[in-house]
């Protein structure tokens, strides 16, 4: 699941950085102050899931006894745990593969105070093809959710449930139909020896 691989990905760059090996446990397990990933009670307790949030928008508030990375579902979880990874720990992933990712080290981690609620100004968020994973030649590591390029993930793109980046550039046959649009917007269509042209089937023409 999302949580999961949001709790994973946590675990594995504050690791990274700071030495520090966070354990992973039910949230029925914990005891003493801890970091909860995902739309747990504590996360409820903050009010959500919040309509306002959207899909992709989260919240990381910090307590006098926890730490709470959510958002209403899915990838926002994820989201809260890599934005956190890129302002608090430091984290960048610049292009896909490890190489060309950088982790700061440090002997401790401080955080005096964290409280942040972020709604992605737009969306989708996504531009290319190196990341689409099954649906095309990898150049990273693949997610293991959503089966794109993990790079992508990280950097807080929008995935579809196919594991491929919404469609944006191929996108003009999923808005002008020519069954549906034709007879009541011809201007919409190419002109062709003066005339309107009417494709024959529901794809893309110019």
């Amino acid at each position: 699941s999302h949580e999961q691989v949001a709790a994973e990905e946590l675990q594995r760059f504050v690791w990274a950085s700071t030495r520090a090996k966070l354990e992973i446990v039910a949230e029925g397990g914990v005891k003493g102050a801890a970091i909860f990933v995902g739309l747990t009670e504590r996360a409820k307790a903050l009010g959500l899931p919040d309509a306002k949030l959207g899909r992709a928008g989260y919240v990381q508030k910090l307590t006098d006894d926890a730490l709470i990375l959510a958002g209403n579902e899915g990838l926002a979880h994820r989201y809260a745990v890599y934005d956190f990874l890129h302002r608090i720990v430091g984290c960048r992933w610049y292009i896909p593969t490890e190489l060309f990712q950088h982790v700061p080290t440090r002997a401790t981690l401080i955080i005096s105070q964290l409280n942040r609620r972020d709604v992605p100004a737009f969306d989708p968020r996504t531009y290319g093809y190196i990341w689409n994973g099954r649906q095309c030649s990898y150049v990273g590591k693949e997610d293991p959710v959503t089966g794109n390029d993990i790079w992508a993930t990280r950097n807080r793109m929008t995935t579809d449930r196919r594991g491929m980046p919404q469609e944006h550039s191929h996108n003009l046959r999923n808005i002008i139909v020519p069954s549906k649009h034709y007879d009541e917007h011809p201007e919409y269509f190419p002109l062709r020896g003066g005339k309107r042209y009417r494709p024959t089937h529901d794809s893309a023409s110019n």
